[in-house]
């Protein structure tokens, strides 16, 4: 259940950096892909929208309002609307780390590609990685980002970024969680020194 509810809400905020590049870049797509852009973004706001009226407003939609009993939605029936905004925050700050190393890396690779144009593209490339096709989206991503990249650079130079990226969203990941360790870790051990004082029963 808390799965599901965590896939809704990055799909949220993956809907709102793909609207936030294409307001930095209008020019990246045009005519029939624009329209499709448009429509992604309003069914996606849409369903999220008629998705918080019906567990939070309590509207049931003629039907479904069983589906409230269902264990695998019990995440979003506890949720309230406080904790919806907390999540797709929490959410924007650490797929904004995403896209901020992704700009990066292919910088690294010499591949120019605007900020605003990675925002949406990389988006694509997430969704495409989450299609269970392949181990951990590993060869379907190399594939999208040769594609949506290409006026950016060579294959190899896209082949060689896609490849190398895992590595540096690991490095980013145990930088920051080097500053975390420490006080979890003292935060831990003196539960464990509280448990162990107390008397059993």
């Amino acid at each position: 259940s808390s799965m599901l509810a965590l896939a809704v809400f990055d799909v949220v905020v993956l809907l709102l950096y793909i609207l936030g590049g294409l307001m930095a870049s209008p020019g990246l797509v045009s005519g029939a892909m624009a329209d499709a852009f448009v429509w992604v973004l309003i069914l996606g706001f849409g369903g999220y929208g008629l998705g918080l009226l019906y567990w939070n407003g309590g509207v049931d939609f003629f039907v479904l309002g069983r589906l409230r009993k269902w264990r695998i939605f019990s995440s979003f029936r506890k949720a309230s609307l406080l904790d919806h905004a907390l999540m797709v925050t929490a959410r924007f700050g650490f797929m904004g780390l995403y896209m901020l190393v992704q700009y990066l890396t292919l910088r690294l690779f010499h591949l120019e590609v605007p900020f605003g144009e990675v925002l949406v593209l990389n988006a694509i490339i997430t969704f495409v990685g989450t299609i269970p096709v392949s181990i951990a989206g590993i060869g379907t991503t190399q594939l999208v980002m040769i594609e949506v990249y290409a006026n950016y650079g060579t294959e190899e130079q896209i082949l060689a970024c896609g490849t190398s990226i895992a590595f540096f969203f690991v490095l980013t990941r145990a930088l920051i969680g080097y500053f975390y360790i420490g006080p979890m870790s003292r935060q831990l051990g003196a539960a464990a020194e509280r448990a162990e004082g107390e008397p059993n029963d």
